[in-house]
C-alpha cells in the first residue's frame, strides 16, 4: 500500500511540475502545482497512517505502584485483578533477580499481537522499548501469561540497570528464565525431550523463532535454565545475567558448567533426568520412614535435601515437610508453618494447603476458618471439583465463625466435608468437649 501511494504521489508531483511548465498564466499554473504537491504529500502520509497497526483504544488507566494497566470500559475488575497479580508477582521474581526496579511496567490487552519477531502461537509478548507487556484478549491462564512477561520485564530492566548491552543475554536464557518461573513443574515430559542442536546457535531472537518451527525451543530452554539453577544454585543467573558480551555469557556458562557450549547442550538433558531420578530416590526414602513411623529418619532424608539449591527443590522440600508434620500429629507446627506461607508467599497457596490451613484453624481458632475458607476460595481456580469442594464448606465454615457454630459442624459432618481423616478425629473430640450435650452426629452414624 506505501509503495502504491509512492508512485501515485511521485506522478502527482510530476502533474505539477508539467502543469507549471505548460501553463502561461503564472498565478493559475503556481497555484495548481502547490495543489498538485500538497495533494501528492497527503495521499502518502494517509497511506502511510493507514499501514500502521494501531493498538486498540483502551480508554481507562489505572495505576498501581510502578504499573500502569490499560484497560476498556466494563474491565474494571480485570485490571483491579491485573494489579493485584503483578504485586503477587514481584517478590516471586526478586528471589531470582533482586529488587524491583522504578522503571514503569504497562500491562495492556489486545486482539492482536503487534512487533517484531512474535511467534504467531503466541499469547503474550513484552515490548523492551517501551516498558510494556501485551497478553492477547480473551486467554483464561491470562497470569501464568503474565508472569512469562514479567519475568522479561524485570530482567531486561535489571540489564538495564546494570549497563548490559542489549543482545547480550541469549534468547534461549531469556526464555528458559520465564518459563522456569512460569512453570512451578515442567512443561513437557523431560523423557520426551532432547536439546536439538548447540543452544548457543539460538542467541538470537531470530535464530529462535526459526528454530520454534521444527522444534519446541521453549521446553528446551526452560531445562536448560531449570538444570543450572537446580544443580548450581540462584547465583548462576545473576552470574551469566551479567555478563558483558554474548562471548564471556559462554565463558561463564563454561567456567560454571565445566563444559563448552556444545557439551553443555548435548549432555543437558541425561543430566537432567539423572537429577530427577536422584530426587525420586530422596522421594522413596522419605515415603519408606515415614511408613515405618520413623519420624526422626524422614526429617534427616529432608534436611539432606533441603540442602539442595534451587527454588522447584525447596517447594518440593516444603511440602514433604508438610506432610511429615502431618503424619507426626505436629499440628500446631504444620498450622504455624501454612499461616507463614500463607503471609509470604500468598501465590503459592495451593488446594491442599488451604484445605489443611482451614481444618487446623477449625481445631485451633474456630473463628478465623472462615477467613481461610474465604481466601481459598478467591484464589483458587485449580479445576471444578477442588472449587466445588471449597464452596461446599463455605457455608458451615460461616456458620462456624457466627452466631451457630453447631449448626455449622453438623453441616460439615452430614456432608463429611472433610480432607483429612486424622484431623477430622481430633475434630470431634474436640466438638464433643465444646458441645457435651449434642450426641446427633453419633445418632447419624457419621462418627
Amino acid at each position: 500500500m506505501v509503495l502504491l501511494a509512492v508512485i501515485s504521489s511521485l506522478a502527482l508531483f510530476s502533474a505539477g511540475i508539467i502543469v507549471l511548465y505548460k501553463m502561461k498564466k503564472a498565478w493559475l499554473s503556481v497555484s495548481l502545482f502547490v495543489l498538485t504537491i500538497l495533494a501528492g504529500a497527503a495521499v502518502l502520509v494517509l497511506a502511510v497512517i493507514g499501514s500502521i497497526q494501531w493498538p486498540e483504544r483502551t480508554g481507562r488507566v489505572q495505576e498501581s505502584g510502578p504499573y500502569t494497566i490499560l484497560y476498556r470500559d466494563g474491565e474494571g475488575e480485570l485490571a483491579d485483578e491485573v494489579s493485584a497479580a503483578l504485586h503477587e508477582m514481584e517478590p516471586v521474581v526478586s528471589g531470582l533477580l533482586g529488587e524491583a526496579p522504578e522503571a514503569r511496567l504497562t500491562v495492556r490487552f489486545s486482539d492482536r499481537l503487534l512487533g517484531e519477531g512474535v511467534a504467531d502461537q503466541s499469547v503474550g509478548v513484552y515490548n523492551w522499548k517501551t516498558s510494556t507487556a501485551t497478553l492477547r484478549s480473551g486467554i483464561s491462564d491470562w497470569k501464568s501469561v503474565l508472569l512469562h512477561e514479567y519475568v522479561h520485564y524485570r530482567s531486561h530492566q535489571y540489564q538495564a540497570l546494570h549497563g548490559t548491552p542489549p543482545g547480550t543475554i541469549p534468547q534461549w536464557f531469556e526464555e528458559g528464565l520465564a518459563m522456569y518461573v512460569q512453570h512451578p513443574l515442567p512443561p513437557a515430559d523431560p523423557n520426551e525431550v532432547e536439546i536439538s542442536r548447540d543452544l548457543r546457535e539460538i542467541g538470537t531472537r531470530q535464530d529462535f523463532l526459526a528454530a520454534l518451527e521444527h522444534s519446541d525451543i521453549y521446553a528446551q530452554s526452560y531445562f536448560a535454565v531449570a538444570h543450572l539453577i537446580e544443580q548450581y544454585g540462584k547465583e548462576s543467573v545473576l552470574l551469566l545475567m551479567n555478563s558483558s558480551s554474548q562471548d564471556q555469557f559462554y565463558a561463564r556458562l563454561e567456567k560454571l558448567t565445566g563444559k563448552s557450549s556444545a557439551d553443555f547442550s548435548g549432555s543437558l538433558m541425561n543430566a537432567y533426568r539423572k537429577d530427577e531420578e536422584q530426587m525420586q530416590e530422596k522421594v522413596k526414602q522419605f515415603h519408606d520412614r515415614l511408613f515405618k513411623d520413623d519420624f526422626e529418619g524422614a526429617g534427616q532424608v529432608l534436611a539432606a535435601w533441603s540442602a539442595a539449591e534451587g527454588s522447584r527443590t525447596a517447594k518440593e522440600v516444603e511440602d514433604y515437610q508438610h506432610t511429615l508434620l502431618l503424619h507426626a500429629r505436629e499440628w500446631k507446627e504444620l498450622m504455624y508453618s501454612l499461616e507463614q506461607k500463607r503471609a509470604s508467599r500468598p501465590y503459592d497457596m495451593r488446594f491442599l494447603d488451604y484445605a489443611l490451613l482451614a481444618e487446623l484453624t477449625l481445631l485451633f481458632d474456630p473463628e478465623q476458618a472462615y477467613d481461610v475458607v474465604k481466601e481459598a476460595q478467591a484464589r483458587i481456580t485449580e479445576d471444578a471439583t477442588t472449587s466445588h469442594f471449597i464452596n461446599q464448606a463455605a457455608e458451615p465454615y460461616q456458620w462456624i465463625s457466627g452466631n451457630d457454630p453447631s449448626e455449622g459442624y453438623r453441616m460439615l459432618i452430614e456432608d463429611d466435608l472433610f480432607f483429612n481423616q486424622e484431623i477430622k478425629e481430633a475434630l470431634f473430640e474436640k466438638w464433643q468437649e465444646d458441645y457435651p450435650d449434642e450426641t446427633w452426629w453419633e445418632r447419624s452414624g457419621k462418627r
